[in-house]
């Protein structure tokens, strides 16, 4: 979120800027007024004695301050309008960042809580600022500009002594500068600490409950919050010595000038209601000189936040290095017709970690296969590079001959993925099968339903498609949610079904009867599985054995399963 990204929201809203910069210094203005107002009431009204006179005068401003409040309200109102305006276009611009263009691993658990706050602070104090500090700093200097002209063709000595304070702001200015912002930087890093702990807790409750470790939990969480209050308690600290001290100088800025003034008074050379109105200006004009000091301490704020922003979406958005692998092929000539899915000599690894080497298969339209292999061999990590959420050091993932990374976006439109962990919204079973998608006929939605078994659980307990099945699914049990995950997987009739762990929680019964179901629905479609269930593996025809970062075996499943094979070790071993 580059400064050329904030004028671009900004420049719009420009025209209507200066509507709301007008009722900001018009409604300063009539504060200004109601002090002649007053004026008038001490030197003319009070002194005359005159009943329908101050009759007059207390119907004009009744009149007066009811069109005042109709200013400020209409001035609150369009500094919040185009506060939200522009709030909502950041949170737009970062959320469309984060969710389209960070890569895979960005979205590791302790980034959770950066983000969360990025969204719930940050972001907002932003919008805070570019609307209603700068328009009021703005209006407030433009104010400051024209009381210091009034003054200083009234008063010239009240007018030089309002300007002899000024320099004192500067002097706190530079001595506090430094520190705000350190202590503002040191706050804004514990505050992440204590959501992403609050996060930790949330996600792992069950874990937390079940191996008795509540006291551990809150005794993190309450060490880190009570980090927060002291880094936040210093920097309350330091602005509030800082705010204190820009107003002692306002303070003893209008002591002198009532104290001048009253010797004027005194003299007979000014009377009661001038001082009242000269008074009333200097201190009208003391408000937005600290107002203006102050925003240089809010500016820094700004900078820090929209810093951080910066650095955390550009250390996270994908570089793509896919077209930077020398390996790298866009397309292939694709001699065998039948092949959908191939992976050419692909190696990849977690910074300096070896996962895979040189892997090489091939993925034939209308055949099912499974990747199997001991935990932490990479089973995953080929998932993850088929889908295009990794991009792989070496070697090309193709589709239809077609390397994947050359359009994503159609890619993955032609698969349907099941994880293990299912995620499912706090929302109806239809909107979680559609998932945002556009809508598909009712017949065809039912006809998932049965393949999935899916009608089976809703008549069991009464559901439909509008039921609500509560915050991730938690109305569900955990194989009806992947039935559920399976329809979702199956909702654009892919090419190519892709289940990570993903039918885990289902009995083997209802699984082998989903997975004939497909095959029938399905006969163009392609899976590729990955079990550590035997039941499960038997449901597909081939088989890929992985060890050692390598393939070590592969081939038909009946017939590895039936010889001394690395696959029926695997699977003896777990007898």
């Amino acid at each position: 979120m580059e400064e050329k990204y904030l004028k671009k929201i900004i420049k719009p809203l420009i025209p209507k800027y200066l509507s709301a910069i007008f009722l900001g210094l018009l409604l300063n203005l009539l504060i200004v007024g109601s002090s002649f107002i007053f004026k008038f009431l001490l030197d003319d009204v009070v002194p005359s004695r005159d009943m329908s006179t101050l009759t007059i005068f207390v119907i004009g401003y009744f009149s007066f301050y009811v069109f005042k409040n109709v200013v400020s309200f209409l001035k609150e109102f369009l500094f919040s309008k185009y506060g939200y305006k522009i709030l909502y276009d950041i949170r737009s611009n970062v959320f469309s960042c984060i969710t389209s263009k960070f890569s895979f691993t960005s979205f590791s658990s302790e980034k959770q809580g950066y983000i969360i706050t990025l969204f719930r602070d940050w972001v907002t104090s932003i919008s805070w600022f570019l609307s209603n500090i700068l328009l009021s700093t703005i209006t407030e200097g433009i104010l400051l500009i024209i009381g210091l002209i009034v003054l200083f063709v009234t008063d010239i000595k009240i007018f030089l002594i309002t300007l002899m304070t000024l320099p004192l702001y500067g002097i706190i200015y530079l001595c506090f500068n430094s520190k705000i912002r350190k202590n503002r930087m040191d706050m804004m890093d514990k505050d992440v600490e204590v959501i992403q702990n609050l996060k930790d807790s949330l996600d792992s409750i069950k874990e937390v409950r079940i191996l008795n470790t509540e006291d551990k939990f809150i005794d993190k969480y309450n060490v880190s919050q009570n980090e927060f209050n002291e880094k936040a308690l210093k920097y309350v600290i330091t602005t509030g010595t800082y705010d204190s001290l820009a107003n002692i100088i306002s303070v003893l800025g209008n002591i002198v000038i009532l104290y001048y003034g009253s010797i004027e008074v005194f003299s007979g050379n000014m009377t009661i209601g001038t001082l009242v109105v000269l008074n009333s200006i200097v201190a009208l004009l003391y408000t937005p000189i600290e107002r203006i000091v102050n925003f240089n301490r809010l500016l820094q704020v700004f900078k820090i936040e929209l810093a951080k922003i910066n650095k955390f979406l550009e250390d996270n958005i994908s570089k793509d290095s896919v077209k930077e692998n020398k390996d790298y092929l866009g397309s292939i000539n694709n001699e065998n017709k039948n092949i959908l899915l191939q992976l050419q000599s692909v190696s990849f690894s977690y910074s300096n970690l070896k996962v895979l080497e040189n892997i090489n298969l091939d993925i034939e339209k209308g055949t099912s296969y499974s990747i199997v292999g001991e935990n932490g061999c990479g089973k995953s990590t080929i998932i993850n590079l088929v889908t295009g959420l990794l991009n792989p050091n070496k070697g090309n993932v193709f589709f239809n001959g077609v390397n994947i990374h050359e359009d994503l976006y159609s890619f993955r439109k032609q698969i349907g993925y099941v994880a293990q962990d299912t995620f499912l919204l706090n929302d109806s079973i239809l909107n979680n099968i559609i998932f945002g998608r556009s809508e598909k006929s009712k017949e065809h939605i039912e006809n998932l339903l049965n393949i999935c078994e899916v009608d089976n659980f809703m008549k069991l307990n009464s559901f439909d498609l509008n039921s609500v099945i509560g915050e991730k699914g938690n109305k569900l049990s955990g194989g009806q949610k992947q039935k559920v995950a399976l329809c979702r997987a199956l909702y654009n009739i892919p090419k190519l079904l892709i289940i990570d762990e993903g039918t885990s929680n289902i009995d083997s019964d209802s699984e082998r009867r989903i997975f004939k179901n497909i095959k029938a629905a399905f006969p163009e479609l392609s899976i590729i599985l990955i079990s550590h269930r035997l039941s499960t593996v038997k449901l597909v025809d081939n088989v890929f054995v992985l060890k050692n970062c390598e393939i070590a075996e592969e081939g038909n499943r009946e017939e590895l399963y039936n010889k001394d094979s690395e696959l029926n070790r695997i699977f003896s071993s777990h007898v």
